[in-house]
């Protein structure tokens, strides 16, 4: 087992503005499913791509991502960006 971290930094952001939390959800989502990435039906925040072996979990501005090989994160940050 490989003890990887991605370091992803937020810039940006509007904090204290009520709907800022949801507006950056759905462009999210939206960016991410165009990628071929779906959300849980039973875990909200966690998310998998339809085959690549990679897994990432969402909670407030922190990522956990699991994944095999590094191509597959590459595309995740080529993604996000």
């Amino acid at each position: 087992m490989c003890n990887r971290w991605i370091y992803i930094e937020i810039q940006k952001g509007a904090y204290g503005l009520p709907k800022t939390g949801i507006l950056a959800n759905e462009l999210l989502e939206k960016r991410l499913q165009l990628a071929g990435y779906y959300q849980s039906s039973t875990t909200p925040g966690q998310w998998q791509h339809k085959w690549r072996p990679i897994m990432f979990a969402l909670v407030v501005n922190d990522f956990g991502v699991e994944y095999v090989g590094l191509e597959h994160v590459k595309h995740l940050t080529d993604t996000l960006r």
